[in-house]
């Protein structure tokens, strides 16, 4: 089920999801509301959408990934430059005698 409606000066998509969950997006324009939930009840037909509250930020998976402590190859995860850098394990540049 979605609706289309205004508030204020914006327009509003309304829908609920197959988990029944209720969704709201609000667009400057009729045509935008009207485009993006044509996408979004193709998406909810074919099975292939995501609520964007469940979607994982990047953070979120970077913290995982760090937790974890290695690589998709199954390698360590190695220190960021920052991290390096305050831990004083910053490789020498090969030329720095030139810089």
């Amino acid at each position: 089920m979605a609706a289309v409606y205004e508030v204020g000066k914006k327009w509003r998509a309304d829908w609920t999801d197959r988990d029944g969950s209720r969704h709201r997006l609000r667009f400057k324009t009729k045509g935008e509301v009207d485009a993006a939930l044509t996408e979004i009840k193709s998406q909810l037909s074919a099975a292939t959408y995501a609520a964007l509250a469940k979607i994982p930020t990047f953070g979120t998976l970077a913290d995982s990934w760090i937790a974890a402590g290695s690589s998709s190859q199954g390698h360590p995860a190695r220190a960021t430059g920052r991290q390096a850098w305050r831990n004083g394990n910053v490789p020498h540049h090969p030329h720095e005698d030139l810089l």
